[in-house]
């Protein structure tokens, strides 16, 4: 069976590496690219006993493939980690971070929080900080987060028919 895992942390890299031990094709991805690139090097980001020569033993044989990022762009900081469509899958993923208010905050607050990021993504150190870790920043507006995250959700609809994760 071919199984997607999203995630190589404490609940990924241990699910992948005994579904690819017990003899499945697993792929694991995840937005993390230090982690990945760690990884392909042999150093597991996590300790659980017996999991390391299980991760190995299965990525020399082929079962399990660490993957890296999910975004079209191959990292600045970690060239050498690959997409998923380096790998030859036509999915690619952002991820969005951002805050939310609930629903009826008052406007004088919400103005104050807009006012307040709009001027974060301006300054320069803040930039240089994001930036020397692959994150892109940006200011969006309440529309166009809306957008946004509709977008998103075609993108993970993409990639869930592309690995064959939906319910049949």
């Amino acid at each position: 069976m071919k199984v997607a895992v999203i995630g190589s942390g404490y609940v990924g890299l241990v699910l992948g590496a005994c579904l690819a031990e017990s003899g499945n094709d697993v792929v694991s991805a995840d937005i993390d690219e230090e982690k990945v690139a760690r990884l392909q090097r042999g150093e597991l980001p996590i300790y659980e006993p017996g999991l390391e020569p299980l991760v190995k033993r299965n990525v020399q044989e082929g079962r399990l493939r660490l993957l890296a990022t999910w975004g079209k762009d191959r990292s600045q900081t970690f060239p050498e980690v690959p997409t998923l469509v380096d790998m030859g899958y036509k999915t690619s993923v952002i991820s969005l971070g951002g805050i939310i208010a609930p629903k009826g905050l008052p406007a004088s607050i919400t103005d104050k929080l807009h006012k307040a990021f709009r001027e974060a993504v301006k300054n320069e150190e803040f930039k240089r900080v994001a930036q020397s870790v692959d994150i892109d920043v940006s200011y969006n507006s309440p529309e166009g987060l809306a957008k946004d995250v509709r977008d998103l959700n075609a993108q993970y609809q993409q990639f869930v028919n592309e690995f064959g994760l939906a319910k049949k």
